[in-house]
């Protein structure tokens, strides 16, 4: 384990010898090389096809006057210098800033799919879109192959450190860990009670940015700029004051003294928790592109041809039903942000781990995140003011949870072999 050079990663009670790294970062040049040939490709051939004219809109021509759409809500056209700083981040070898880019440019890219129109002239007026180039889909490969370069890359620093916090720790899931909601809800609470009003303060930070967002929404929710702003907010402020409470969390069952500055550190932590929501959006966004056409029509057959149900009612149950399932799905990812806090691992193992923790215990924490779901929406019943207490008691829950599943196991200095020691 000391000798750097050996590049040994321990994983499940396994150790785990890596071929040479040398070969992933060649892949990666490559990759890149063909992320830029897909993208000037791209300008050669026509994107979208409108209804009722000769599609007259070839890449080039999207690229020169695509960024005058941005006035009227139309952000797409931002996907291109997104590309072109992930090449450049590439090229230096960052290859989690680049994975950042590359997600963020192909999210971008993707939102083509949910516009119905586009403006053809400075009236403005609009063309009826009725499908899609050879153009567009060598542009949004550009930005997927560009991804899958920076995980080629990324593959190497991963292997370095998988899984290992300082070179003589590993992460394991506890087995047979008994649910105990009440004891998990008190140990929240007690650690939500040590400093009552430090947390007060802090969640009302938390609820006054929430409660903005919100009611910028209301205010603005004909604007299709607005949906953009929030999701902003969201990664780049309200994720990482919610990772604050798990500092602060793990700080006080560590035994370590309370400290203001706590609450603030998700912010060290920007990246990686970008990372993580980018790829957990995208994974949702795949899942529906994939499932909810036929969630869907079973949902219409069941519904409207064997139990009999009519109307909206059958759109709203299968809404309904589709979104607990987009919820299962993020569940998978719910230990990520913690791991990355607290054991300082990369993102990708932090998910690799998450998932392996939500499918050992599928049953229970489905229903501890209910619970604690149920709990904060009757905190949002009481004008919303019952948040101030039901946040972080919930999260400090949730923290002490992690902290019982997830252990960190201690590995011999002379030993080869770890498993035997778990």
């Amino acid at each position: 384990m000391n000798d750097i050079n050996k590049n040994v990663c321990i994983l499940e009670n396994r150790v785990i010898q890596n071929p040479d790294n040398g070969k992933r970062v060649i892949m990666s040049s490559v990759l890149l090389l063909c992320s830029v040939i897909l993208f000037l490709l791209s300008l050669l051939f026509d994107c979208v096809y409108l209804e009722g004219e000769k599609p007259l809109t070839p890449g080039w021509s999207l690229l020169m006057t695509g960024w005058l759409g941005i006035i009227y809500g139309y952000i797409s056209w931002l996907a291109n210098p997104i590309v072109f700083v992930g090449w450049i981040v590439l090229l230096k070898k960052d290859f989690e800033l680049g994975l950042l880019f590359s997600i963020c440019a192909l999210l971008v890219m993707l939102s083509v799919l949910f516009y119905k129109s586009i403006i053809t002239s400075e009236y403005p007026a609009y063309s009826r879109i009725i499908g899609y180039g050879v153009g567009y889909w060598l542009w949004v490969s550009s930005a997927g192959i560009l991804a899958a370069a920076s995980v080629c890359g990324l593959k190497k620093t991963i292997d370095e450190s998988a899984l290992n916090i300082d070179d003589k720790s590993c992460i394991r899931v506890v087995d047979g860990y008994h649910f105990d909601l009440f004891e998990l809800l008190k140990k929240g609470y007690k650690i939500f009670s040590k400093n009552i009003y430090e947390y007060l303060v802090f969640s009302l930070i938390v609820f006054i940015v929430i409660a903005s967002t919100v009611y910028l929404y209301y205010l603005n929710k004909s604007n299709e700029l607005i949906l953009i702003l929030l999701v902003i907010v969201y990664m780049f402020v309200l994720s990482p004051l919610f990772a604050g409470y798990f500092v602060s969390a793990f700080s006080d069952i560590s035994g370590k003294r309370f400290q203001w500055i706590n609450f603030f550190k998700g912010f060290d932590f920007l990246i990686p928790l970008l990372l993580v929501n980018l790829l957990v959006m995208f994974v949702v966004f795949m899942f529906c592109v994939l499932f909810f056409m036929p969630v869907y029509f079973v949902g219409v057959f069941i519904l409207d041809g064997l139990i009999g149900i009519k109307g909206g009612s059958v759109n709203t149950i299968i809404v309904l039903v589709f979104s607990f399932l987009c919820s299962l799905v993020i569940m998978t990812y719910l230990f990520s942000f913690p791991l990355m806090l607290n054991c300082r691992v990369c993102f990708w193992d932090a998910l690799v781990i998450s998932g392996r923790v939500y499918f050992k215990y599928y049953f229970p924490l489905i229903g501890f995140i209910i619970l604690l779901v149920v709990i904060n929406l009757i905190g949002l019943i009481f004008f919303g003011v019952g948040l101030l207490v039901t946040m972080p008691v919930t999260l400090n829950a949730f923290a002490v949870v992690y902290q019982s599943l997830i252990a960190v196991n201690k590995v011999p200095e002379e030993s080869g072999e770890f498993g035997a020691n778990l």
